[in-house]
């Protein structure tokens, strides 16, 4: 058997090995993040698992009882798929991990690949290279099986995530743009927006079911439960807006627009940064989005200036992208969080307060 692999190891890559390794009988996790790239590639994944007659598969969407647990959960499973699950959030569970694992990931990090850990990052090649995981899973299951009816929804997650420079030779089969920001006045972001809608509204599970059957862009159009989620998320997300507004604070010095919002669906505060976010790109955009006693945070910059995601990784454990951030902090460090944001911007721009 292991001369068998180490043959086919010669003409497949590793993570194309790891999926046909995999039996019909071994119980599988697939692990995803709860946005629309992670519901998307898992929707592409399970697809193609199932076509090839894999059909014990476990899903569960990330939340911070998966990433404190990680190893525990996947301790029950023969083998587990984890689908752009920010890597630093979860690498000390990864460490503790004995089955063996495909995990894709395009977040920052380094590479966390072991004996029985198969990791997938386009940035381990070329730091600045940026293709979400809707991309990759799309591309490493169409090198072993047909998954094209989910071509179109590997575009809608490449698109939800930030997708473009890195993933034209998809994305050019559905776009006529030149620049990114224009994506969002496409129809296939309006649908990818409907889809961050839906997993507000529904929760990332329903969503994915709902996402998994459909082949092509017609049939999503008339998915009626996809079009009531939409609905209920645009209205909170007109009144989010005016909320933003009134409490906004903006610091000119320091390139900073600051607000506070709460909301009863998520995913609103990360739609609403990056809204603001297109409205002024060279503006440091935070969003803190109150949740009980805490604190979630979203940051975004539209051109790059300020990486984003090392900001927040100083600033409250969190991390992201260049352009886009998140992290959480606790309701009584606001002020403190305040202070450090403005000295570090300080440090950046050479201004003090």
């Amino acid at each position: 058997m292991k001369n068998l692999e180490r043959k086919l190891s010669e003409f497949f890559d590793k993570e194309v090995l790891f999926i046909l390794k995999i039996k019909p009988k071994d119980r599988v996790v697939l692990i995803y993040d709860a946005d629309v790239d992670g519901v998307s590639s898992a929707a592409i994944a399970l697809s193609g698992l199932e076509k090839l007659g894999i059909k014990n598969v476990r899903l569960v969407h990330k939340d911070w009882r998966v990433t404190n647990n990680l190893s525990g959960l996947v301790a029950k499973f023969d083998r587990g798929i984890i689908l752009d699950v920010p890597t630093p959030v979860i690498e000390k569970q990864l460490k503790k991990i004995k089955k063996e694992l495909l995990v894709i990931d395009h977040h920052p990090s380094k590479d966390v690949g072991s004996k029985n850990i198969i990791y997938i990052n386009p940035g381990l090649k070329r730091r600045e290279i940026y293709q979400p995981v809707s991309y990759l899973t799309y591309k490493i299951f169409s090198k072993i099986v047909d998954v094209t009816d989910k071509e179109w929804l590997a575009v809608v997650g490449t698109i939800g995530d930030y997708g473009f420079e890195d993933c034209k030779d998809l994305l050019r089969k559905y776009l006529e743009i030149k620049k990114k920001e224009d994506v969002w006045r496409t129809e296939l972001g309006k649908i990818a927006m409907m889809i961050n809608g839906a997993i507000a509204v529904l929760n990332p599970r329903k969503t994915l079911e709902i996402l998994k059957p459909i082949k092509d862009l017609d049939e999503f159009k008339k998915n009626r439960k996809i079009k009531i989620a939409s609905k209920k998320f645009d209205n909170e997300f007109e009144r989010v807006k005016i909320e933003f507004k009134k409490n906004l604070e903006i610091y000119v010095d320091f390139d900073l627009i600051f607000s506070e919002i709460k909301t009863k669906f998520s995913r609103i505060g990360s739609t609403l940064s990056t809204y603001i976010a297109t409205k002024y790109p060279n503006k440091l955009i935070i969003v803190l989005e109150k949740l009980n006693g805490n604190y979630k945070i979203h940051g975004r910059m539209e051109n790059g200036k300020i990486h984003v995601g090392k900001l927040f990784e100083k600033l409250c454990d969190g991390g992201g992208h260049r352009e886009a951030g998140a992290g959480m902090i606790k309701a009584v460090e606001i002020n403190k969080l305040k202070a450090n944001l403005i000295r570090k911007l300080g440090n950046f721009t050479g201004k003090r307060r």
